[in-house]
């Protein structure tokens, strides 16, 4: 009898987001990535078995917990999710300095996880927004545009999944110094 056991759903379902930026995500994910997500119903543990940790932001406390739980019945010790019910109106909350190679802004909550998140993204790494032909998000794809951080989008039937990335060297403005 063998003793193969089926993947859950949740750990091999990629995020909501069109096809080309998947592969995309999953040719520039490594073992040593460091990923954002917000917006967590999906994608977890596709994420987690392609980088070194994962926070994943959530604002719905059962589903959440539900999360976790399935989580740590797998034995996925490099996701952690984080329930907190205001992060759609304020952003994530983070201390320290830690930056991410990608943030991934999906779920509620978008404009505020960008406008608090952007400056979390390492030179070099990505922001990705889906559903960005929302007209919702246009003043948010326009202040990232607004950035100059180069721009890729993916159509998903009527949605569509944008890209930004940081260029790898940023001058900053405070000390003239350069961040690689």
């Amino acid at each position: 009898m063998s003793q193969n056991k089926a993947k859950p759903e949740w750990q091999h379902k990629a995020p909501p987001l069109g096809d080309g930026c998947i592969t995309f995500i999953d040719q520039a994910l490594t073992k040593e990535s460091l990923v954002l997500l917000t917006g967590c119903r999906s994608g977890v543990g596709w994420l987690a078995q392609r980088a070194k940790l994962v926070l994943a932001y959530e604002h719905d406390g059962f589903y959440g917990t539900a999360l976790r739980s399935a989580l740590e019945r797998e034995g996925v010790k490099n996701a952690h999710i984080i329930i907190d019910e205001k992060y759609p109106t304020n952003g994530p909350r983070i201390d320290g300095p830690i930056k991410f190679d990608l943030v991934l802004v999906n779920g509620i909550g978008r404009t505020s996880t960008v406008l608090t998140m952007w400056e979390r993204v390492k030179p070099g790494g990505y922001l990705v927004l889906g559903n960005t032909q929302s007209p919702k998000l246009r003043g948010t794809c326009w202040y990232l545009d607004s950035m100059d951080w180069p721009r890729i989008e993916w159509p998903d039937g009527p949605r569509r999944t944008s890209l930004w990335c940081r260029p790898p060297t940023v001058l900053t403005a405070q000390t003239n110094n350069l961040v690689h």
